[in-house]
């Protein structure tokens, strides 16, 4: 249980990463769908191990990690496969949501001890309402990190997963420049 002190800080927290997670950049009524989205927010504080959502359990929610790292896995593959790592900023379980499916496609678990933030299905469907622009990038986020998370690479181990991430920003450029 988080004390209600926190809880604004949660709060704070979690606008400050929407308002620097992509899918929300431009946004015609950003600040709104923002603020409006935060309010509904539950705020829970999960421990490493502890499983979040299960594979073929219900699509009833989705979450925005504010601080730790949640992994996905295929538990229907034997042994189980590593999908994908997770961390601040980022929406989890949206997938389903997105694609109108009935039944969780992973599993998922946390990595290290983490804090979330939990909405409904009531919640994605005003948050779709109030900027509908969101589903053509959500559409075209998860057909990037489908197309480069099947990469396979020699050496590649079941726990090894690769991901394409873009900075788009100059300073973020200049910074990963190699020194002289």
């Amino acid at each position: 249980m988080i004390p209600e002190e926190q809880k604004q800080e949660l709060y704070n927290q979690l606008v400050e990463l929407l308002n620097a997670n992509e899918l929300f950049f431009d946004l015609p009524n950003q600040r709104q769908v923002i603020t409006g989205l935060a309010t509904t927010a539950t705020f829970e504080e999960y421990k490493q191990g502890h499983e979040i959502l299960a594979q073929d359990g219900p699509v009833d929610s989705f979450f925005i990690i504010i601080n730790g790292q949640l992994r996905a896995i295929d538990t229907r593959l034997k042994p189980a496969r590593l999908l994908n790592y997770m961390h601040a900023g980022q929406l989890v379980g949206e997938l389903g949501l997105l694609e109108g499916e009935n039944r969780r496609g992973a599993t998922v678990d946390v990595s290290v001890d983490c804090t979330l933030a939990r909405f409904t299905k009531k919640d994605w469907v005003w948050l779709l309402r109030a900027a509908p622009e969101l589903k053509t990038r959500l559409k075209e986020y998860t057909r990037e990190y489908l197309e480069h998370a099947t990469i396979d690479f020699l050496g590649k181990q079941s726990d090894e997963v690769a991901i394409k991430k873009l900075k788009r920003h100059i300073f973020a450029y200049i910074a990963t420049l190699p020194g002289p």
